[in-house]
């Protein structure tokens, strides 16, 4: 405790522009050192962990961390049995014949295709899934900020000054961790899920959901998703960011790319209706308050999710203890990169 009390004093004398014995005023490049963490004591355990983080959050009046935007939004693991389809266990991570069709891959790496084979044919439409079933990529994003007040002297055009204030998040540090190691290669099953009032439906009548459907502007997605404890390895890195006496704002999300794969309808409206200069040309006319509501009316959305679950292969505990000190020496180096995950 009395480590951390030093801690934090350094890090509050810090952001009061007193230079203080050991902590940067500005990001200094970190190198992780495995030799000199070797005689380093163990962390604290990862159940004290957890269990000191809850607490400050209580004593706060915030309740339980949350997991910021990034994370998986579907609780697959408390779903009943009846929403799995396990029919399709994959033998090896690729589809044997390869889908064909023609696909864009967006600055995400989420990939759509808008080709008329995928429009009523059930068994073509599932190899396109099956073919673009490569690994998500999952991040760790790390972020300690504060705000600031600024305040602005604006001259009027009849000469007259008024002054103007406004809230500015700052940035102290920023660490993303890539996860890539650890995400396994190949899919683990497919969860399909209704939504609310929807019955339970297998991936095979999801698809033909799609496929027998001649709505012009229907879509199907399917989303990839990593299988982890979030919300444990969320409130496990706080406290270790806080050990080091952090005192400011601190943000944990888990952003994913590659994660989605989507097939809409080849009809030219279609197209049309998911171009962003579409939407734009509309904002500026202002035919948006006709078409936008025209579009969600006519459009045809699966009613089912398909998720395809990737487990982490590393637990909690173990993923915090071989990065509690690797994180530490960022936050303290207030640095701004990304790394691998030890």
């Amino acid at each position: 405790m009395q480590g951390q009390m030093q801690g934090q004093g350094q890090w509050q004398g810090q952001w009061q522009g007193q230079q203080a014995p050991g902590m940067p005023a500005q990001s200094v490049p970190f190198h992780y050192d495995p030799q000199a963490v070797q005689n380093m004591p163990p962390p604290p355990s990862y159940d004290m962990a957890l269990a000191e983080s809850l607490q400050q959050h209580q004593q706060q009046g915030q309740g339980q961390p949350a997991v910021a935007g990034g994370a998986p939004a579907l609780s697959v693991i408390v779903l009943p049995p009846n929403y799995f389809d396990i029919s399709l266990i994959p033998k090896r991570h690729q589809c044997p014949v390869r889908s064909t069709v023609h696909t864009n891959t967006k600055g995400s790496g989420a990939i759509e295709s808008y080709d008329s084979k995928l429009d009523y044919n059930s068994d073509e439409l599932w190899k396109y899934f099956m073919s673009y079933l490569d690994k998500p990529q999952l991040y760790m994003d790390v972020h300690g900020w504060h705000t600031e007040t600024r305040t602005k002297e604006i001259t009027e055009s009849d000469g007259s000054k008024r002054t103007e204030t406004r809230e500015e998040t700052v940035s102290d540090f920023r660490l993303k961790i890539n996860m890539a190691r650890y995400t396994a290669d190949q899919w683990s099953r497919i969860v399909c899920i209704p939504e609310s009032g929807n019955a339970p439906k297998t991936l095979r009548e999801t698809i033909e959901d799609y496929t027998h459907s001649s709505n012009i502007l229907k879509e199907i997605h399917m989303i990839k998703q990593p299988l982890w404890d979030f919300q444990g390895v969320t409130k496990a890195v706080e406290y270790c960011v806080r050990a080091t006496g952090f005192p400011n704002k601190i943000t944990i999300a888990f952003p994913t790319t590659n994660n989605k794969v989507s097939a809409f309808s080849s009809h030219p409206l279609s197209r049309m209706a998911q171009s962003c200069w579409t939407w734009c040309l509309l904002a500026v006319t202002c035919l948006w308050i006709i078409f936008l509501p025209l579009f969600y009316i006519v459009r045809k959305k699966v009613k089912t999710t398909i998720v395809s679950e990737y487990p982490v292969l590393i637990s909690g505990p173990d993923f915090y203890t071989r990065n509690y000190y690797m994180i530490q020496g960022h936050v303290l180096s207030r640095s701004f990169t990304t790394v691998d995950a030890l």
